[in-house]
């Protein structure tokens, strides 16, 4: 289920404005005091354009290189780093690690140096600091 589901009377989707009225009552007092809780909720997702990169045929006396874009959709900044970097691959700028601010888009390249003369197929793994 979703916030947009669960909650459809107090979330708007089209802003992500989450609005919740509130009573609270105090002791001694006859009558609550109402208010509103405003949240803007927003996503915490990275998107890599493109999603997969294939180096195609190379030496091993040679390092082949590519870029993505890695984009922060966030209304929110965000840590990100590259966990788990195999030996054959390099991660830039600042090896793999960085913050992309709300909505920021970055180029990332990701260099590729086999070490031995065979067919190399693996995954990256990118974390955020939210996931």
């Amino acid at each position: 289920s979703s916030l947009s589901e669960d909650a459809a009377e107090f979330f708007d989707s089209e802003t992500g404005v989450l609005e919740v009225p509130l009573k609270v009552h105090v002791a001694d007092q006859a009558q609550p005091v109402p208010f509103t809780v405003h949240a803007v909720v927003t996503t915490s997702d990275l998107r890599f354009d493109p999603a997969e990169v294939d180096f195609g045929h190379c030496s091993i006396h040679e390092c082949v290189r590519t870029s993505v874009r890695l984009s922060n959709l966030s209304l929110l900044p965000q840590d990100y780093g590259f966990l788990g970097v195999p030996q054959f691959m390099e991660v830039q700028p600042n090896d793999g690690f960085g913050t992309l601010l709300p909505l920021e888009t970055l180029e990332v390249e990701i260099l590729f140096s086999a070490r031995k003369a065979k067919e190399y197929s693996f995954t990256l793994t990118c974390r955020s600091g939210i996931n």
